[in-house]
C-alpha cells in the first residue's frame, strides 16, 4: 500500500511479536511496488507485505508461536484463566466428593472380583456422578471457549493490532455456537464412524474365519477413517475465530485448506499432542507423585486436580498458536491472501 509520497515503511524491527529485520531483496531486484500487481499478472499471496516470511516450515511456525506467545503472554494467559477458573471451580469440590468415594469402591470391586462377587455402588453416589459429569463438561466447554480466545489474540497480535483478555473473551464467546457445533459435527461424524465400524468389526470377528479377518479390516479401517476425519477439520477452530464463518462452513473451509497436507497437518497434531502430554507428566502427575497423593482422601484429590487444572492452563495455548501459524501457511500455499506480521501497522 502506499500514498503520494511513496510506498508505505514496514514497522521498526524491534516492535510487534516478530522483532527481526525482514530478509534482504534477491540481488540486483528492487522491492516490488506495493500499490497493486504488475500489469497482467495476478497478484501474489499477501503482495506488497515483507518478502520471505511465507511458506512456514515446522522450526519457522515453532519459532513464530513461541514469539506470539512472548509478546502477548498477559491477554492469552488472561484469556485462558477466565474460563478455566470458573470450570475448575465447579471440578475440584465435585473430584474432591466424588472421586475418594468411587475409588474406594473401585479398590473393593477389583478385589472382589475373582470372587465372583461385586459390591453395590455406594448409596447415593447417582446424583454426584452426575455433578462431576456436569463439571467435567464445563471444563470441556472452557477449553473450546479459551482456545477461540487465543486465537483472537495471537490473530490480532500478528497483524499488529493487539487486544485485550477481555475483548478476546467477548469474540470467543460471540462465536461459541459455532465453536461448538464444529466440534460436535466433529464427534458426530468421526467418532461416530470409528464406533460403527468397532462394532461391525466386532460382529464379524465373531463369526470366526474369514469373517473374523474382515472383522478386522473393519476396525483397522475405521480408525483411520476418523483419523483422516479429525485432520481434515483441524483447523476448524482457527476459520470459526479468524473467518467468523458458521460450524459446517468453518468444517468446510478446514477441509478445502488441509486437502493435500494432510500428512503435514497429523505430523503437527502428534507433536503437539506428545509435547502436552510430556508437560501435563511434568508439571501434574510428577509433582502428584513426589507429594504421595492419595486418590481415596478428598484434599489429596482437590490438590491433584489443582495441578491438573494448572498444566491444562499452562499448555492451552501451545496448539491454538501453532496451527494459527499453520492455518496462515496453508492459506499461502493454496494461493489465497495470507495475513502478513504488523499489516494493520503498516496499513494505518
Amino acid at each position: 500500500m502506499s500514498d503520494e509520497q511513496g510506498p508505505v515503511a514496514p514497522p521498526p524491527p524491534d516492535s510487534g511479536p516478530f522483532a527481526f529485520p525482514p530478509p534482504p531483496e534477491p540481488p540486483g531486484y528492487g522491492a516490488p511496488p506495493r500499490f497493486g500487481a504488475p500489469p497482467g499478472y495476478g497478484a501474489p499471496p499477501g503482495y506488497g507485505a515483507p518478502r520471505g516470511y511465507y511458506p512456514l516450515d515446522l522450526d519457522a511456525i515453532l519459532r513464530g508461536a513461541a514469539s506470539l506467545f512472548r509478546f502477548a503472554w498477559r491477554p492469552i494467559l488472561g484469556a485462558a484463566l477466565i474460563p478455566y477458573v470458573v470450570a475448575y471451580a465447579l471440578l475440584v469440590p465435585s473430584s474432591a466428593i466424588v472421586s475418594p468415594v468411587f475409588n474406594e469402591w473401585l479398590a473393593r470391586y477389583q478385589a472382589e472380583l475373582p470372587n465372583g462377587s461385586l459390591p453395590p455402588l455406594p448409596n447415593g453416589l447417582e446424583p454426584w456422578l452426575l455433578l462431576l459429569g456436569a463439571a467435567a463438561l464445563a471444563t470441556l466447554l472452557a477449553g473450546v471457549i479459551a482456545s477461540g480466545a487465543i486465537i483472537h489474540v495471537a490473530d490480532a497480535a500478528f497483524r499488529g493490532r493487539p487486544t485485550t483478555a477481555r475483548a478476546a473473551l467477548g469474540v470467543a464467546l460471540r462465536r461459541a455456537p459455532a465453536l461448538i457445533g464444529a466440534q460436535l459435527l466433529i464427534v458426530l461424524a468421526a467418532y461416530g464412524a470409528l464406533l460403527l465400524g468397532i462394532v461391525f468389526g466386532a460382529v464379524l470377528m465373531a463369526g470366526g474365519g474369514i469373517a473374523a479377518f474382515l472383522g478386522l479390516v473393519v476396525m483397522v479401517g475405521a480408525i483411520a477413517a476418523m483419523l483422516f476425519l479429525v485432520v481434515r477439520w483441524a483447523l476448524v477452530a482457527q476459520t470459526v475465530i479468524v473467518e467468523e464463518v458458521g460450524p459446517v462452513d468453518g468444517l468446510s473451509r478446514s477441509w478445502r485448506l488441509v486437502a493435500g497436507s494432510g500428512w503435514r497437518v497429523l505430523g503437527y497434531i502428534l507433536l503437539v499432542g506428545v509435547l502436552g502430554t510430556l508437560f501435563g507428566l511434568a508439571l501434574s502427575a510428577v509433582p502428584q507423585s513426589i507429594l504421595g497423593l492419595d486418590p481415596t482422601r478428598s484434599t489429596d484429590v482437590a490438590i491433584g486436580t489443582v495441578f491438573d487444572g494448572l498444566a491444562a492452563l499452562l499448555f492451552t495455548p501451545a496448539t491454538p498458536l501453532v496451527m494459527l501459524l499453520l492455518y496462515y501457511d496453508l492459506r499461502f500455499r493454496a494461493s489465497e491472501p495470507a495475513p502478513q506480521p504488523g499489516e494493520a501497522r503498516q496499513t494505518a
